[in-house]
C-alpha cells in the first residue's frame, strides 16, 4: 500500500509537471526583448472577411501565417457572435471587467492614461501556477466597412512581444463578425525551446491559446449581455477560402459545448495529390519525417485494415496507439483501433488546384487528454487549451506529410 509520504511526493511531482505545462501554454506572460514598436499586423479586407460568415455559423476559424523559416508571423482568429457590434466592442474595450468572465483571471486592474489609452494589468491563477501580464489598449479611429472603431492591444513593456487588434463587423441578418489579429512571441529557451525544437508547429499552438481563449470569452460574455438575439449569420454557399490560403494555413474548429469536437486543417502544397495520398497512407514511415512520431511499427492486418502502432511523444507527454488505414485515390482514412487514442479519427483529402499546386485537408477527431494525465489536468484548468494543443499536434503531422510529399514530387513545381 502506498505510504502517505509517497503519495505526497507523487502529488508534488505531478504539480510540478502541470505547473511547467501551464507556464508553457499560458504564454500571456511573454518574454522581454526590446523592439522599437509593436509587432506589425497585416489586416484583411472587410468585404472578403464578410464572405466567410456562412462557414462560421457552426465553427470558428484561425489563419496561421509563418515566415519562410517557419517562424510564426501572425494569427487571425474569427468567430460569429449573436450580439450587436456595439455590445461586442464594449466587452473588448473594458478590460477592467475581464475578471467577471475570463476563466482563472483573479486580477484585472485598469489605469486611464492622459492620451486616452488604457493600461491593463492582470493575473491568471491556475492553482499550481500563475501568470502576470500587462497590455496597453489604444482606441483607433473608425475604419470604413467596420461596424465600430477597432481596438489595438500590445505589451507596453516588451515593445512588440505581443500585439493584438480587434475588429467588429455587422453581419447581414444580425450579429457580429469578431476578428482578432495577433502575434505572441514564444520563448525559445528552456522547456519552450525543447518543445518547439521537437515540433515547430507547437509555437503556433502556444500562441493560439491566449488569443482564442480571450476571443471566445468575449463572445460568450457579449451573448450573455444580449439575450434573445437571433443566431448570427445566414445560411449560404460555402465561401472561397483562397484569399486566406494565399497567406497561410487554416484551422477550423467545430465545438460541442466547451470542447473542440473536430479540427479541420487546410493547407496548400506543391506536392502531387497521388504522392500526398501515398505518403499519408504509409504510416509505418512517419517516424522518418514527422518530428513528434518517435516510433512507427507496421503490425499487419487489424480489424480488416492495414495497421501501424504509432508513438507520438513530446517532453512531459506521449501517446501510443494502433491506427488502421484505408486509402483510395484522393483520400486516406485513419481509425484509432487501440491504445491511448482509441476511437480517434483522421481523414486526409487532397485535390489538385493547378499543375503546380494541390490542396490538402486534414480532418481530425483526436482527444489527446484521454492518453495524457498532463493534458487532462490542463483541460480541467482551462478547457480552451484544447485549441492550441490540437492545432500544434495535428499541424506537425500535416506539415511532415506535406514536406515529405514535396520532396518526392520535384517535377510538380516545374510543370
Amino acid at each position: 500500500m502506498e505510504s502517505a509520504r509517497l503519495k505526497r511526493l507523487r502529488n508534488i511531482s505531478m504539480n510540478k509537471v502541470i505547473a511547467v505545462a501551464v507556464a508553457v501554454t499560458a504564454v500571456a506572460g511573454g518574454v522581454a526583448q526590446a523592439k522599437p514598436q509593436p509587432w506589425p499586423l497585416v489586416t484583411l479586407p472587410a468585404a472578403q472577411l464578410l464572405t466567410l460568415t456562412p462557414s462560421l455559423r457552426d465553427q470558428d476559424m484561425a489563419l496561421i501565417e509563418v515566415d519562410p523559416r517557419g517562424s510564426l508571423r501572425e494569427i487571425t482568429t474569427m468567430t460569429l457572435v449573436s450580439a450587436p457590434p456595439a455590445t461586442v466592442r464594449d466587452v473588448v474595450g473594458h478590460p477592467e471587467r475581464y475578471g467577471q468572465f475570463v476563466h482563472n483571471m483573479s486580477r484585472s486592474d485598469v489605469v486611464h492614461e492622459p492620451q486616452g489609452t488604457l493600461f491593463h494589468e492582470y493575473k491568471l491563477d491556475y492553482t499550481v501556477a500563475s501568470v502576470d501580464g500587462r497590455h496597453r489598449y489604444v482606441f483607433l479611429p473608425a475604419v470604413e466597412g467596420q461596424a465600430a472603431a477597432p481596438i489595438d492591444v500590445y505589451d507596453p513593456d516588451d515593445n512588440g512581444t505581443r500585439h493584438y487588434r480587434w475588429e467588429v463587423y455587422e453581419v447581414p441578418g444580425g450579429g457580429t463578425l469578431l476578428v482578432e489579429y495577433g502575434y505572441s512571441q514564444i520563448p525559445q529557451d528552456g522547456l519552450y525551446g525543447k518543445l518547439i525544437k521537437r515540433a515547430q508547429t507547437l509555437e503556433y499552438g502556444l500562441a493560439l491559446i491566449p488569443q482564442m481563449t480571450l476571443m471566445l470569452a468575449v463572445k460568450q460574455r457579449a451573448e450573455q449581455l444580449a439575450p434573445g438575439q437571433p443566431r448570427a449569420g445566414q445560411p449560404g454557399p460555402q465561401p472561397n477560402l483562397g484569399f486566406l490560403l494565399d497567406r497561410g494555413a487554416l484551422a477550423l474548429f467545430r465545438r460541442a459545448g466547451n470542447r473542440v469536437s473536430e479540427v479541420n486543417l487546410v493547407d496548400r502544397t506543391r506536392a502531387r495529390p497521388d504522392v500526398l495520398v501515398r505518403v499519408a497512407a504509409n504510416t509505418a514511415g512517419w517516424n522518418k519525417f514527422v518530428p513528434t512520431i518517435s516510433k512507427s511499427t507496421l503490425l499487419g492486418a487489424r480489424q480488416g485494415l492495414p495497421a501501424t502502432e504509432l508513438e507520438q511523444s513530446l517532453p512531459l507527454m506521449s501517446w501510443t496507439s494502433t491506427w488502421g488505414v484505408f486509402a483510395n485515390a484522393n483520400s486516406v482514412d485513419m481509425f484509432g483501433l487501440d491504445g491511448d487514442l482509441f476511437r480517434a479519427r483522421m481523414r486526409w483529402d487532397v485535390r489538385a488546384l493547378s499543375p503546380s499546386q494541390s490542396e490538402i485537408v486534414l480532418r481530425s477527431v483526436v482527444d489527446y487528454d484521454h492518453g495524457s494525465v498532463v493534458v487532462r489536468e490542463l483541460y480541467k484548468l482551462e478547457p480552451l487549451f484544447q485549441y492550441g494543443i490540437d492545432v500544434g499536434l495535428q499541424l506537425v503531422i500535416l506539415r511532415g506529410v506535406r514536406s515529405q510529399a514535396e520532396q518526392l514530387s520535384p517535377s510538380q513545381a516545374a510543370r
